[in-house]
């Protein structure tokens, strides 16, 4: 691999994102469109898929860009003209262009199919995820204001492939990307409807996520037009308080010509022309106060600064990535062997739980909505198992004692669903204190917040 960044740089970037509790997954770093470094934080490793989250609307304009080409859109169409089954629509819906949901300046204020609903508990959010945008009332003018809806991008989603008869990925790939050699297990999930999740689904190796970054700085080798990508790339909005100054057609921009795709919890491909860098990383920042903070400071560190190139440091690196992993608990182990169970009055869904504590390792189970829960857990390492939730399976544990003498368990999810689970369970002599919280988007209702059990050896419950 041809080093074009300093070494010494790289290993001040992976300091910076260890000091800041910032929760990685891959590091990628392209100079003049060639690989620089690689690096993943086990047990994620190069073949593994990650969940992009909001790096598809990206995706998705260009799909849109390549319907534009070839003359089967124009921006300016409005989108109720392609939904003719939403019959009679609210002004400002009928008015509604492509454009304007490219921009973020559609007529709603919010993500239509999770109004009113938690936003972190998937299966509450509304069937029809399409028709959620024609039947929720706006709240104001379509065009007017830059609003974060993600609705739009889905719906733009199943756009294309209402007129193209492909899945996106597929029309992606055969009339975006023909000549990337993407990972055949690529895939973007799809809605309860059928439709390929346009705002957040996109399922992909951050290996295969730097090649159409690297396409997309070669101007996508014209198989989008120039005129839509030059407006696609540039901050046709402002977003003050952003991680970004602003926002062109489903892609975030930065002064200088620089832009982004971003999902959330880290997921980023950066591309700056200046200086011929692209950058991708994947992550899980959700509950780390300005993880992308963080993420972005280092990607426009490695852009712009300067470091040791000395070959100590190039050895220094090379240890320093292949001992990379995803956190554990820092903690002491000090668990008595053995298996202790306590009950809990089922409030909020919780009815049991046991700890098994082995010389180095252990197990947590719990019951909660009838649902068995089997979680192993590693000292000093984190620990591979299933989950009974699909969406989140496989997940890796660890677990120590603090210096309070409480019990803390990570569990990091490994699929569809990226997150955290973090307890924290203190003990007497015949009960339990167990707080919870849950970091993402979830398909499950994970226990959250706090509970007391006891020991099942002194009987009934009081």
């Amino acid at each position: 691999m041809r080093r074009t960044i300093s070494p010494g740089l790289l290993l001040r970037a992976l300091d910076c994102l260890e000091e800041r509790g910032v929760e990685m997954h891959s590091l990628l770093v392209a100079k003049e469109g060639e690989l620089v470094y690689e690096a993943y934080w086990a047990p994620w490793n190069r073949d593994k898929l990650h969940r992009m989250y909001s790096v598809t609307k990206s995706f998705v304009s260009l799909a849109v860009g390549a319907l534009v080409q070839d003359g089967l859109v124009s921006l300016d169409d409005r989108i109720s003209s392609y939904f003719p089954e939403y019959g009679d629509l609210p002004p400002q819906l009928s008015a509604l262009t492509i454009r304007d949901m490219l921009m973020m300046r559609t007529c709603h204020s919010v993500t239509t199919y999770k109004q009113g609903c938690d936003p972190t508990f998937i299966p509450s959010w509304k069937d029809d995820w399409v028709g959620s945008f024609f039947t929720a009332v706006p709240d104001h003018e379509p065009g007017t204001v830059f609003a974060y809806d993600t609705s739009s991008s889905h719906v733009l989603a199943a756009l294309v492939e209402r007129l193209t008869g492909d899945s996106l990925l597929d029309y992606l790939k055969r009339r975006c990307f023909p000549s990337l050699h993407i990972s055949p297990d690529t895939y973007i999930m799809k809605d309860p409807k059928g439709v390929s999740i346009g705002g957040s689904g996109l399922m992909m190796r951050p290996i295969d996520l730097m090649s159409v970054l690297l396409l997309l700085s070669r101007g996508m080798d014209g198989n989008v037009g120039k005129d839509y990508l030059d407006a696609a790339l540039s901050p046709l909005s402002e977003v003050p308080g952003s991680l970004f100054s602003g926002y062109g057609y489903f892609f975030w921009t930065l002064p200088g010509g620089a832009y982004a795709m971003h999902g959330m919890g880290g997921q980023l491909a950066y591309y700056d022309p200046s200086s011929d860098i692209a950058v991708v990383t994947t992550a899980a920042t959700q509950g780390v106060k300005g993880g992308d903070e963080a993420i972005l400071g280092v990607i426009q560190g490695i852009v712009e600064g300067l470091g040791d190139d000395s070959a100590e440091a190039e050895k220094r690196l090379e240890a320093r990535t292949e001992s990379l992993h995803i956190p554990y608990v820092n903690g002491s182990w000090k668990g008595s062997e053995g298996k202790s169970s306590y009950s809990f009055n089922g409030e909020n869904g919780l009815t049991r739980m046991s700890f098994e504590f082995g010389e180095k390792d252990g197990v947590v189970e719990a019951e909660y909505y009838g649902i068995s829960y089997r979680i192993p857990f590693g000292y000093g390492e984190n620990v591979i198992s299933d989950f009974p939730e699909r969406r989140s399976s496989p997940i890796a544990s660890s677990g120590a004692f603090l210096e309070d003498g409480s019990f803390a368990l990570l569990v990091h999810l490994m699929n569809e669903e990226i997150g955290t689970i973090r307890m924290q369970a203190s003990f007497s002599d015949d009960s339990v204190r167990i707080s919870s919280i849950l970091c993402g988007e979830f398909s499950f209702r994970g226990f959250e917040g706090s509970a007391s059990g006891i020991l099942e050896k002194h009987g009934a419950l009081e």
